[in-house]
């Protein structure tokens, strides 16, 4: 089958909405040459800016940091575009029924949503040999996942669906899991801008409805100067806030320029309806009332 002898390279970050509510896990993947071009391409904006490391909680009002991280967004998408990389965010919701229990036992929980990342994206790929590179957090049992995945085979067994013949399944082959930190490693760093942007926007939807609605009314007042809302002057985001909602539109309308289908307006956060888009924001939801999150064992 395509891609059996082919080693894919995943690197990976997550994090947390400020309110805590809100879990996400990004993954950048592709063919270990195509990599290495886009960490030069990163490299070369770091170094452009003066940086030495670009952190999603660190883009507030700083230009150099706000500038380098568009550029990293216009350069992540253009390699997305031509299917050199995948950039997948799965987004989960503390508060929803899968999660919303006692006894949570949230390091096992997102073990679980790292093995249904990486499984989608591996058979996304149908690459079946690959590399992990987590961010660097030893709370997390890495080797247990990956165990877990060489178990599995693609493609899915359907036990409900009688089949004349059986076909040939692959089995994953997960042959090296490395951490990686994140200061030394600009894919990590990519990969931590996307995850960050995914859970900002999650939790700020209504926020950024309003920030749109704010900024519709200023054209508006532009082509009208006599018609102006007294109110709009007491109006504040917050400058932090207005750059990395500008974060989130950039992404949107890079994606839209290349072809690359992300929704913003059903939602007002960025969600992908396909997910076999290279770009894909997946908000886990449960799956039915089995669809529970692990519980601490007593």
């Amino acid at each position: 089958m395509e891609g059996f002898n082919d080693i894919l390279d995943i690197y990976t970050d997550e994090s947390a909405s400020k309110s805590q509510r809100f879990r996400s896990i990004c993954a950048i993947s592709g063919l270990s040459n195509n990599l290495e071009k886009l960490k030069e391409e990163l490299k070369n904006k770091i170094n452009l800016y003066g940086l030495s490391e670009l952190k999603f909680v660190e883009v507030k009002t700083h230009q150099p940091k706000v500038k380098c991280a568009k550029d990293f967004i216009s350069v992540a998408v253009g390699y997305a575009s031509r299917r050199e990389i995948r950039i997948d965010v799965i987004i989960w919701d503390l508060q929803d029924s899968r999660n919303l229990i006692q006894g949570r036992d949230d390091k096992e929980n997102l073990e679980r949503m790292y093995f249904h990342l990486l499984r989608n994206i591996v058979e996304r790929w149908k690459r079946f040999n690959c590399r992990f590179y987590p961010d660097e957090h030893s709370e997390y049992n890495y080797k247990k996942i990956v165990d877990y995945l060489n178990r599995t085979k693609y493609p899915r067994d359907e036990p409900y669906i009688l089949k004349l013949f059986r076909e040939k399944r692959l089995q994953f082959n997960f042959i090296e899991v490395k951490e990686q930190k994140s200061e030394e490693q600009v894919l990590i760093q990519l990969a931590d801008l996307f995850v960050g942007i995914a859970c900002f926007s999650r939790e700020n939807a209504d926020n950024f409805k309003s920030y749109k609605k704010k900024k519709e009314r200023e054209a508006q007042d532009l082509l009208f100067p006599d018609i102006l809302d007294k109110t709009d002057e007491t109006e504040d985001i917050g400058k932090t806030f207005k750059n990395r909602f500008e974060l989130i539109k950039l992404i949107k309308k890079e994606c839209e320029e290349c072809k690359i289908k992300i929704s913003l307006n059903t939602c007002d956060f960025l969600k992908t309806f396909n997910p076999s888009q290279p770009i894909n924001f997946w908000h886990y939801e449960p799956q039915g009332e089995y669809d529970k999150a692990p519980t601490r064992k007593e």
